[in-house]
């Protein structure tokens, strides 16, 4: 009985661990939230002057990798849904198309990671102020933000964003 406590993927030289899926990203845990804190004090100044492609550039640029950088992937993620939330519907398409390829398929990941979160439908949102969520929860209302930009961006992406961002091993 003692052989079934052996680890036998220990021995397996192909095994392929997380950090070889993607390149180390460049920061420590520490830099990569103070970075995202910095950047989600730009956002916040860039649409307050109405500015949201320029908001929403900044955010998906070097996008944070990796399991240790949790509290950057939480920033990031908020400052996507509060950008998200204030573009108006009639805006979408035209913010969709002024990104780059690479900038599409990091925007899908994030549609996908906020489709994912616990969604709390006691307020509607209305308790987290323009959207933003607090924790791991996303407001009630954000789902069908998330939705039709989704739906935009498979529009202008096509499906082989979808295919990209599924397969791509790296996570925000």
């Amino acid at each position: 009985m003692a052989f079934r406590r052996i680890d036998v993927d220990a021995f397996d030289d192909d095994r392929v661990e997380e950090s070889d899926l993607y390149d180390a990203y460049p920061y420590s845990p520490q830099e990569s939230a103070s970075l995202a804190k910095r950047k989600e004090r730009d956002i916040r100044a860039l649409l307050q002057k109405g500015d949201y492609t320029s908001s929403l550039v900044t955010v998906l640029n070097e996008p944070p990798y990796g399991p240790e950088h949790a509290d950057a992937k939480t920033t990031s993620l908020a400052c996507i849904l509060l950008i998200l939330s204030q573009v108006r519907s009639t805006e979408i398409a035209k913010t969709i198309k002024t990104l780059s390829p690479e900038q599409q398929d990091t925007l899908m990941k994030y549609l996908y990671k906020g489709m994912s979160e616990p969604e709390d439908s006691s307020s509607g949102g209305a308790m987290y102020g323009a959207g933003a969520p607090v924790g791991n929860i996303i407001p009630g209302n954000s789902c069908a933000v998330l939705l039709s930009w989704h739906e935009k961006l498979t529009e202008i992406a096509g499906t082989g964003c979808i295919v990209r961002v599924m397969s791509d091993h790296r996570r925000v």
